[in-house]
C-alpha cells in the first residue's frame, strides 16, 4: 500500500471540531402484540402475547444512522427512513421482528420464526444536536493507562 502523499487532498469534507451538527428525527413504534416464548422447558414452547412499543432514533448521539429501532422483549424491528421533500419530517417503514444470530464470526440480522408482527408509527419530534465529541483530557488520560501497561518481551511466550 502507497503512503500517501503530503500533497494528497482528503476524501471528505472538512469537519470542524464541536462544531458539526445533524438532524434527529424521533418516532415511535405504537403498541402492538408480540409473542414470546415464556416456557423454562427447552423443545415445549409456551408463548403468551404481550402488548409492547418501541422508539426510533434516525441518529445516534455520534451522528450515525440507525435502522433498527431500540429493543424490547428479545426483539426490534429494521426500520427504513423515507424522506420528504423541503422541511417536512420524513416518514419510516418498519420491518417485522427480528433478532441477531451468530453465524461463525459473523452477527447478521434474522426475522423471528414465530412472531412476524409489526407496528404503525408516529412521528413525535426533531431536532438539530450536536455530535458528541470526546472530552480531550479522557483522551489523554486512556492513552496514558495503555501505555502504562507491561509489553511483551520478544522470544518469550506465555
Amino acid at each position: 500500500m502507497a503512503r500517501p502523499k503530503a500533497t494528497d487532498q482528503p476524501d471528505t469534507a472538512r469537519v470542524f471540531r464541536g462544531s458539526q451538527t445533524v438532524n434527529h428525527d424521533l418516532f415511535k413504534l405504537l403498541p402492538s402484540e408480540m409473542k414470546k416464548n415464556v416456557s423454562w422447558t427447552p423443545g415445549q414452547p409456551r408463548f403468551e402475547y404481550f402488548e409492547h412499543c418501541h422508539m426510533f432514533h434516525t441518529v445516534d448521539s455520534s451522528g450515525r444512522t440507525q435502522d433498527t429501532s431500540t429493543p424490547i422483549g428479545g426483539h426490534f424491528h429494521e426500520v427504513k427512513v423515507i424522506h420528504g421533500e423541503g422541511d417536512f419530517p420524513p416518514t419510516i417503514e418498519v420491518g417485522p421482528a427480528s433478532h441477531h444470530v451468530t453465524k461463525g464470526s459473523e452477527r447478521v440480522i434474522v426475522p423471528l420464526v414465530y412472531d412476524t408482527h409489526t407496528h404503525d408509527t408516529k412521528y413525535l419530534f426533531s431536532d438539530s444536536i450536536k455530535v458528541r465529541e470526546y472530552n480531550p483530557d479522557y483522551l489523554k488520560v486512556q492513552s496514558q493507562i495503555e501505555n502504562s501497561k507491561p509489553r511483551a518481551i520478544p522470544g518469550i511466550v506465555g
